[in-house]
């Protein structure tokens, strides 16, 4: 009989600066859900460079980044994987994706859907757990022009 595997998806992470050890009792309780899952999905809708590098001109929309620490922020509360193919993947240029895709293996977050070269940002990612192993592929269509992975 196979495992069961328990997943917690959130939608866009767009944390801009550190988070204390939640203090309120509304988001203690959704930090205990987050980490009752083998698999805590949320989606890197920043970079995590200390905003180094140029802002793009063209971004999709706001420039966003945050501090490093944010991602071991995101890790103590329990997610382990995450989706970094979006409008904001390179809103400080390649240093700041290549910044967080860094940091991300630091604290061994699992990412897809960015990545040194087209290859590696189409690949899937592999979570392994207790429970089994989980793969993703992320992608986007949001890039500004000559944005794109291999451009």
């Amino acid at each position: 009989m196979a495992k069961r595997i328990v997943v917690t998806a959130t939608g866009d992470a767009l944390i801009t600066r550190r988070m204390p050890d939640y203090p309120d009792e509304p988001f203690r309780r959704l930090v205990d859900l987050i980490r009752l899952a083998d698999v805590a999905f949320t989606n890197m809708e920043m970079t995590l460079s200390n905003y180094e590098g140029s802002p793009v001109v063209e971004s999709g929309g706001m420039n966003l980044s945050a501090e490093p620490g944010v991602a071991r922020d995101l890790r103590r509360m329990g997610f382990n994987l995450t989706a970094f193919a979006n409008n904001h993947t390179l809103n400080y240029g390649e240093h700041g994706c290549l910044e967080t895709l860094r940091v991300l293996r630091e604290v061994d977050f699992v990412c897809a859907g960015a990545g040194r070269h087209l290859d590696e940002a189409r690949s899937p990612a592999y979570l392994e757990t207790a429970a089994g192993r989980v793969g993703l592929v992320a992608c986007a269509s949001t890039f500004a022009k000559g944005q794109e992975a291999g451009a």
